[in-house]
């Protein structure tokens, strides 16, 4: 969005008032620009300061050119053109619509008169059609970009983590590895098949690589997410090799986005993803832009960036959560990794902050992706075996003890049947209950 006392644009080419306050700017400003390229075109040179009209400068050119071109230029506003109608209606009659003939055969002095001037006229016909083609051009990019409504700009975790069409089931090499206290996933090699779901684009498995191909069809954000099962765990990190690169597209595809004045911006992400709309990531860009940490944990969101720049082969990504709740992100491996700003913490609980336990995510947006040595890995809970102390069963022992003794000879029957038992165990249970 523009802003207050923002000058946006080229400086060579900006009308006054668009340096100081480009919310200040309407399509006048367009006007002026489209006067600094008549002038360059025909002259070869910008107008600084007070210029000369170009008809000084290009001795033949039509004088009316120098009243275009100077209402173009005028510093104030109202001065100018108030709309590409006039401008174009002075344009056009500077187009030649006639060509000079000659009734009488001319000798080779006048032939040769007549083929400079044919030359001359022929060159100055050129640069006017020129001219009039560039103004329009000018004016009809200027207008297909002022209607056509600008997209609002959402962080790349936000546009990846949006429900697309599933574009099908990838099988890729991998290895699952299972123990007590820990459960991983690695993809590239292995005799394990892993299956993925893919999503808005379409995902290939080559060489040990993922990659994101971008198909006339597919939309230009992709997801793809592993299809795993008993995944919850206390602690949990992500890691990949990723690679992106700008796609030049069709010959239709780049001369839309330079109507609409769109760049490409291609980017890979590896994401935790836990319930709609709760996710982390950590973002690398096909433009070398810095690496960035992005979080959207309900009211808790933020973007981080690292102090690096990509490089063009790429870099290792991670992600990861210890037990104590510490979200953290990190570029580059051995030596070179590196702490992306400071670490998200989210206390013990912090599952919660995701909804449920995060699965990781591969994303790209625009241009190819690439992602190598995948690994997931859960830390889980330790079992907890739960012991009975021996003063607790202590009572029980006494108890068995005395139902097992044999009766004495002076005991009566009645002391020995099963109901006085139960009444002499009943009395000594308090006494056990008192001792534990």
């Amino acid at each position: 969005m523009t802003e207050s006392h923002i000058a946006m644009g080229t400086l060579a080419y900006m009308a006054p008032e668009q340096k100081f306050d480009a919310r200040k700017a309407d399509h006048r400003a367009d006007i002026y620009s489209l006067g600094v390229i008549l002038f360059e075109l025909l002259v070869g040179e910008l107008p600084n300061g007070s210029f000369e009209p170009p008809s000084r400068r290009k001795p033949g050119l039509n004088k009316r050119v120098d009243m275009v071109v100077a209402r173009c230029l005028k510093t104030a506003a109202e001065e100018r053109y108030q709309s590409a109608t006039e401008l174009i209606a002075d344009l056009e009659a500077l187009v030649p619509v006639s060509w000079t003939t000659f009734r009488r055969k001319p000798d080779r002095a006048e032939q040769l008169r007549f083929q400079a001037k044919r030359a001359l006229r022929t060159a100055i016909k050129v640069s006017s059609v020129a001219v009039v083609l560039a103004a329009l051009v000018v004016l009809a990019v200027a207008a297909i970009r002022a209607k056509s409504p600008r997209p609002i700009q959402k962080m790349a975790g936000e546009q990846i983590v949006t429900e697309f069409i599933t574009r099908g089931v990838v099988t890729a090499e991998g290895r699952r590895e299972v123990t007590e206290l820990r459960k991983s996933v690695t993809i590239g090699q292995g005799l394990d098949r892993i299956s993925m779901l893919a999503y808005g684009r379409v995902v290939q498995f080559d060489r040990g690589a993922l990659q994101f191909s971008l198909g006339r069809s597919d939309s230009p954000v992709g997801r793809m997410v592993p299809d795993l099962m008993d995944i919850e765990g206390r602690a949990v990190r992500a890691e990949a090799n990723i690679e992106t690169e700008v796609l030049a597209g069709s010959v239709w595809a780049r001369a839309k986005r330079f109507l609409l004045g769109v760049e490409s911006h291609p980017r890979a992400a590896l994401l935790l993803v836990g319930t709609p709309g709760r996710y982390a990531a950590v973002v690398l860009s096909g433009r070398r832009d810095p690496v960035s940490f992005e979080w959207a944990l309900g009211e808790r969101r933020g973007v981080t960036l690292a102090s690096f720049n990509a490089p063009d082969d790429g870099m290792r990504l991670e992600l990861s959560i210890d037990a104590d709740g510490e979200l953290s992100a990190f570029a580059g491996s051995g030596n070179d990794r590196r702490l992306i700003g400071e670490p998200v913490e989210l206390g013990s609980h912090w599952r919660k902050s995701f909804g449920e336990m995060p699965i990781w995510t591969l994303g790209c947006i625009d241009g190819a992706c690439r992602f190598r040595n995948i690994r997931y890995e859960v830390e889980r809970e330790p079992k907890v075996m739960t012991t009975v102390s021996q003063n607790a069963r202590l009572p029980e022992r006494k108890a068995q003890a005395t139902s097992s003794r044999p009766a004495s000879k002076s005991t009566s029957s009645k002391s020995t049947s099963p109901k006085h038992t139960a009444v002499k165990a009943k009395a000594k249970k308090p006494l056990h209950s008192k001792t534990r």
